[in-house]
């Protein structure tokens, strides 16, 4: 993500259409592709999730 860092993230919930916009400083050193997308799965889907399911609750 070259020049690509804000320091904001645009959240989209699908489920209720609420929007938000968040301070992305805690994931910082997470940036970089993959390793950004698995904090935030580990940080909000619950342990023993079947990530194969269509859709996750």
């Amino acid at each position: 993500m070259a020049n690509g860092w804000t320091g904001n993230i645009l959240r989209v919930n699908l489920t209720t259409g609420n929007i938000t916009l968040e301070d992305s400083s805690k994931f910082k050193s997470f940036v970089g592709g993959m390793g950004f997308g698995y904090k935030i799965m580990y940080d909000e889907v619950p342990p023993g999730t079947n990530l194969s399911m269509k859709r996750i609750n």
